[in-house]
């Protein structure tokens, strides 16, 4: 008789970010409940859909077919009405969109007039998911590239927030 036993060990990395990622789906999770109670869409939705987050209708919209995903399809090309959404999330994913102008330009035209778009993308972070991880974004990058929409609020989520010089040596 024989056995096969697989492992999987977290990188380095997942285990260093693994606080900042509590962190983070704890910002989203308390967005949603103020800004999901009508419809809501995460554009890049991946592996970790933020659906238990929301209130209302929620549509999790990714280029792979993973679990949870609802829709399938392009970023550059969403198959919604202008207008159709009240609260439009893209979590992590906007550095492996190429076309970075044209899918905000969609994220745009899908949200409703007085909806609220949150965006989280990294700045300091080593190369994941080669060869589709194309972007940095600085500040005024981001203020660039939101300039259609009514108001603009950026924050600095830190690996460790009392102790920047440690993001920066660790993420290197």
């Amino acid at each position: 008789m024989s056995y096969k036993v697989s492992t999987s060990r977290k990188s380095v990395i997942d285990t260093l970010l693994l606080p900042h990622t509590r962190r983070l789906r704890r910002i989203l999770k308390e967005v949603c409940s103020q800004y999901s109670n009508g419809y809501t869409l995460e554009v890049g939705a991946g592996t970790r859909p933020l659906r238990e987050f929301v209130r209302g209708d929620y549509i999790a919209y990714d280029l792979t077919a993973y679990k949870g995903v609802d829709v399938q399809g392009d970023a550059l090309n969403l198959p919604f009405r202008d207008g159709s959404f009240d609260l439009v999330l893209c979590n992590n994913m906007l550095e492996h969109v190429y076309d970075v102008k044209t899918a905000i330009a969609e994220m745009y035209r899908v949200l409703q007039d007085g909806g609220m778009f949150v965006l989280v993308t990294p700045f300091f972070f080593p190369l994941h998911d080669i060869p589709h991880d194309y972007y940095r974004f600085s500040r005024w990058a981001l203020e660039g590239l939101l300039q259609d929409f009514s108001s603009i609020k950026i924050e600095e989520i830190g690996l460790f927030p009392r102790a920047w010089i440690l993001d920066r040596l660790v993420l290197y």
